[in-house]
C-alpha cells in the first residue's frame, strides 16, 4: 500500500484539509505546523477594529462552514504531530520523514520548504496554493484578487514544490465560481473547498497512474506574509461596505472567465 503523509497547519481550515483527505485515503501519518503569522502592531484603535472585523468575519464562516467535518467517517486514524516554528526545516524531521518512505505528500499552509527538504522529497510533494500562479504567488492568495476586484483570477492549484515559491509543475487548477450572494469570506472560503477537493482528485489520480503535469508558464506577483496589514483590509472593507464587491460578482457571475 501506497505511503501518503500530510503536511499542513494548525487553523480550522487545515483541519479540514486533515479530515477530508482522511475521508478519502490510508494516510501514514500527519504533521502539523505551529502558526508562524506575526500579531501587529496596531498603530490606533481604528487599526484595531479594522483587523477584528475581517477575522471576526472569518472565525465566523470557517466554524460554519469546515466545523461540521469534523465527525465525518474516516478510512484511517494515523499518528499526528505538532511541529513547532522552525522544525520543518530540520535535519530530525527530514530523518523522521525518510523513515516513513512516503510515496505521496500532500502539503497545506506551510512555511517555505528549503533545499534539505527539496532534495530529498521535491518530486513526491504537491501544495495546495490558494491562488493562480500565473497571476498571484506566495501569501494570502485567496484575499489579494478580491483586493484587487480581479475576481475571475481567484482559484486553486496543486502543484509539485520545486525551489520558486508556487512555480513547480501543476497537477490541479480550478477558478472560483462566483455567486450573487458571495463576499469577501465566502470567496476566500470556496477557494479553500475548491482547492481540498482538488488535492483529493490530484491524489486519485496518481493513484490510478493518470496523473499529468503541466509547466507553470508564468508567474504572478510574489505575495508576503507582512503585505497583508490593515491598510489591505480596509480597501477589501471599503468595497463590502459600498457594494462594489457585489457590483463586481454581479458583473461577472455569469459570464465565462478563461484562466
Amino acid at each position: 500500500m501506497s505511503s501518503i503523509i500530510v503536511i499542513t497547519g494548525t487553523d480550522l481550515r487545515h483541519q479540514y484539509f486533515i479530515d477530508r483527505l482522511a475521508e478519502c485515503f490510508q494516510l501514514s501519518a500527519i504533521f502539523c505546523e505551529s502558526p508562524h503569522y506575526p500579531t501587529p502592531e496596531f498603530a490606533n484603535d481604528k487599526d484595531r477594529e479594522i483587523w477584528d472585523w475581517f477575522f471576526k468575519r472569518r472565525e465566523e464562516y470557517e466554524l460554519k462552514t469546515f466545523e461540521s467535518h469534523k465527525n465525518k467517517s474516516q478510512k484511517s486514524t494515523p499518528p499526528s504531530t505538532i511541529l513547532q516554528q522552525g522544525e520543518i526545516h530540520s535535519e530530525k524531521f527530514i530523518d523522521q520523514l525518510k523513515q516513513l518512505k512516503p510515496d505521496f505528500v500532500a502539503i497545506f499552509g506551510t512555511s517555505i520548504l528549503k533545499s534539505l527538504y527539496l532534495e530529498n522529497f521535491s518530486s513526491i510533494t504537491f501544495n495546495l496554493h490558494l491562488g493562480l500562479p500565473k497571476y498571484y504567488r506566495g501569501s494570502s492568495c485567496n484575499f489579494w484578487p478580491i483586493h484587487d476586484l480581479q475576481l475571475n483570477h481567484l482559484g486553486a492549484t496543486v502543484h509539485q514544490i520545486n525551489s520558486g515559491i508556487d512555480t513547480g509543475m501543476i497537477a490541479g487548477q480550478k477558478q472560483t465560481p462566483l455567486e450573487t450572494g458571495d463576499d469577501e469570506q465566502t470567496l476566500a472560503g470556496k477557494t479553500i473547498l475548491i482547492g481540498v477537493q482538488l488535492m483529493i482528485d490530484v491524489i486519485h489520480r496518481w493513484q490510478n497512474g493518470t496523473l499529468e503535469l503541466t509547466p507553470s508558464n508564468m508567474a504572478g506577483p510574489l505575495y508576503k506574509i507582512k503585505d497583508f496589514d490593515t491598510k489591505s483590509i480596509a480597501q477589501v472593507k471599503e468595497f463590502v461596505q459600498t457594494g462594489q464587491l457585489k457590483n463586481q460578482i454581479n458583473l461577472l457571475h455569469s459570464n465565462e472567465r478563461p484562466i
